[in-house]
């Protein structure tokens, strides 16, 4: 996570897949005082999130790789983001680009491949690299497509950028106390701590289970 960097998610939610944020809510969000600003927009992105399977190369196995639905200031937002091959996907179209990562250990994630989401084909135009943080586990496409492609009017969580430290506690208190938004706001870094606690305390809980067995 980014250090003046909030994420807000629907009141209760405990991850980004169970979460709502209305797009009349990120119009409330984006215009708060102390949210950065380029120009005369607002460091705001609004993003999606859902899940494809995929078998893992070499197994006949696989697994659920996240599909992140990304704005135009969604990269602004994430440092250590840097194309390797390919090009970036067009808004508006079914392109996608995917971590290098994740397409060395996946089938049909390499560049001029394609993947389906729901009944609708996505086309892998380049690949990313993310220095280690968590996004390099994840496949980004057209925030707007994925909604088409889902059937979905909503985002599951809204990035902001702020001015300082104060402004990230403040803003935090002051978008999870409305209770007209009925969202919740947080640091980003206190989010992926929380998300990697709960991960470990399952993997705990498992090899407990499988000790006493």
């Amino acid at each position: 996570g980014e250090p003046l960097n909030l994420i807000v998610l629907r009141e209760g939610s405990t991850a980004e897949l169970n979460s709502s944020v209305t797009r009349e809510k990120l119009n409330d969000l984006k215009f708060l005082e102390g949210v950065v600003r380029e120009g005369d927009q607002p460091l705001a992105a609004p993003e999606l999130m859902t899940l494809i399977y995929k078998p893992r190369k070499g197994m006949s196995q696989g697994s659920n790789v996240i599909i992140r639905g990304i704005g135009p200031m969604s990269t602004k937002l994430r440092s250590g983001f840097a194309q390797v091959s390919g090009r970036m996907f067009q808004p508006g179209l079914t392109e996608a680009i995917v971590s290098r990562r994740i397409a060395e250990r996946f089938q049909g994630l390499e560049v001029g491949d394609k993947f389906r989401i729901q009944a609708t084909d996505f086309a892998v135009v380049g690949l990313f690299d993310a220095g280690g943080k968590a996004f390099e586990s994840e496949i980004w496409v057209d925030v707007n497509s994925l909604q088409t492609a889902t059937k979905r009017e909503s985002f599951t969580s809204v990035l902001l950028r702020v001015n300082d430290q104060a402004t990230l506690a403040s803003l935090a208190k002051r978008i999870t106390d409305d209770q007209r938004l009925q969202l919740k706001a947080m640091p980003e870094r206190i989010f992926y701590e929380d998300q990697q606690g709960v991960a470990s305390g399952v993997l705990k809980g498992l090899a407990v289970f499988i000790s006493f067995i």
